[in-house]
């Protein structure tokens, strides 16, 4: 978008929704590529907001912004974001943009930040939930890296899009910047999640353990207590989520 087709912009909007970005580009990242979609766009949406008196700017973001593991046994919104890759680090980058555009004693669009763990929901064909429903359902045998021993919190989708209506309907009630952690009731293991997948579709796949491990090998456990008190909501569990995401998958 360039300043002149952001200036042109013409329309009367209440509040932004911002889930635009990328993850990856190729093999070969370059930080300045990340830095144009991920935090340059940003910049510009919320310019756009406050010259237009949007009331709001909702912006999707990561809990890839914890690269290196949090201290706390649960990650919450006190957590001190440390990104390990430039995906991370310019959606890191975005919400210290933003967080400086309210700072300031002109600013009147507030900013809400929703940091989502891995969502899945129907249509979803890639991720760590498609896989294993894939793998499961042709019986075919389950790689886990870090044996299989590491926690991980998966979202189903309906309780994403909920997060975002609830953030708008309750816009009123929040700071002018706002940090929220998103994720599903529970956490639980690698291995328990591609078990109950397996179960679920009666598949004979087997599961082999594999002792590779990731850069970010630490447990995802979510302190949700400000998601559920401030915006009024309760998230389903892994198993909800994967039971509802398994009709469809069948389909």
């Amino acid at each position: 978008m360039s300043n002149a087709d952001y200036d042109l912009l013409d329309v009367e909007v209440d509040a932004i929704v911002n889930l635009a970005g990328i993850i990856a580009i190729s093999s070969t990242p370059r930080w300045n590529d990340f830095s144009s979609s991920n935090v340059d766009v940003v910049d510009k949406l919320y310019l756009w907001a406050e010259k237009n008196n949007v009331r709001q700017f909702v912006q999707g973001s990561t809990l890839s912004v914890f690269g290196k593991e949090p201290t706390s046994k649960k990650i919450s919104e006190n957590d001190i974001p440390q990104p390990l890759n430039y995906y991370g680090l310019s959606k890191f980058a975005a919400e210290v943009v933003l967080e400086a555009h309210t700072s300031s004693k002109e600013a009147r669009t507030r900013v809400t930040i929703l940091r989502f763990p891995s969502i899945f929901g129907d249509d979803c064909n890639k991720g760590i939930t498609y896989e294993f429903c894939r793998l499961a359902l042709e019986n075919s045998d389950i790689k886990l890296f870090s044996k299989g021993e590491r926690y991980r919190n998966l979202l189903y989708l309906d309780d994403a899009i909920n997060a975002i209506y609830q953030a708008l309907k309750l816009s009123s009630q929040l700071s002018d910047f706002e940090v929220i952690t998103v994720g599903s009731k529970d956490s639980l293991s690698m291995m328990d999640i591609a078990k109950l997948i397996i179960d679920s579709t009666n598949s004979t796949s087997s599961i082999i353990p594999v002792e590779i491990f990731p850069t970010t090998d630490w447990d995802s456990r979510l302190d949700l207590t400000k998601l559920y008190e401030m915006l009024g909501m309760q998230t389903m569990s892994i198993e909800q989520g994967i039971d509802l995401y398994l009709r469809s998958f069948k389909n």
